[in-house]
């Protein structure tokens, strides 16, 4: 995954604890999801926002939110979750490979359309690059949704025909309907599942747009688009075929 990483992109080590109140203050998780330690911690329960945390000190650091450049970062971090979980294949703690690209809006939805295409351009080619190393990586298929403030149009338009161009061997669409995620992203989000050995389809990854960035850089013109991909997940689903 390191190497297939977009230009741009910075790897980061992260702590095992994160602030407390990293996910609830900032997201819409429940505080009852993290695990608290008696410190004013919290075990990191989801790598993104503790990323969005570095990634906004970094803008700030760079010009008081003023910097054009983009900030690029990403990690690969064990998550541990509070709540009981029931069901095959579900665990309180797991690897997750994640995504965080944080900037400023460009006009005419630049921003949004250049990271989206990126990132998720990066887990495409991660998936064909398992399936070349004999993993049982199927059909792959994107759907992306538009959320409060976004424009479907563009996602049709702008987003889907630039990647499907490059990838035709991947199936691209809109989903509308899809309620996971709403109140949680906004603009846009989308999902990257792919076929298992079975024939089952497993969602991998997860990814959208929030307002993080706004709310710590006190900014409204601050984007921020966050993705994940459960390796261990994937590394269970999909094993590698014996040589």
């Amino acid at each position: 995954a390191y190497s297939l990483l977009p230009q741009g992109f910075k790897a980061v080590e992260l702590s095992p604890v994160s602030p407390l109140g990293t996910c609830s203050v900032l997201a819409t998780v429940d505080q009852n999801n993290a695990v608290a330690t008696i410190r004013n911690t919290e075990v990191c329960s989801d790598s993104t926002n503790v990323l969005a945390l570095e990634a906004a000190a970094r803008r700030r650091a760079a010009g008081q939110g003023k910097e054009t450049r983009d900030i690029k970062l990403c990690a690969s971090h064990r998550l541990l979750r509070g709540q009981a979980f029931k069901g095959p294949g579900l665990l309180s703690q797991f690897r997750v490979f994640s995504l965080c690209t944080a900037g400023r809006d460009k006009g005419n939805y630049g921003f949004e359309i250049d990271a989206l295409c990126e990132q998720v351009d990066f887990y495409i080619r991660l998936l064909l690059k398992f399936r070349e190393m004999d993993f049982g990586v199927g059909q792959i298929r994107v759907t992306m949704t538009p959320f409060v403030g976004g424009d479907a149009d563009v996602l049709e338009q702008a987003v889907i025909p630039k990647l499907s161009a490059r990838y035709s061997q991947v199936v691209f669409g809109l989903d509308r309907k899809r309620q996971a995620g709403r109140g949680y992203y906004i603009w846009a989000g989308f999902d990257i599942s792919a076929l298992d050995p079975t024939g089952d389809e497993c969602s991998l990854v997860d990814g959208g747009l929030t307002d993080w960035m706004q709310k710590l850089t006190s900014n409204k013109k601050e984007r921020l688009l966050i993705s994940g991909m459960g390796t261990e997940r994937f590394l269970i689903r999909f094993k590698e075929s014996p040589s």
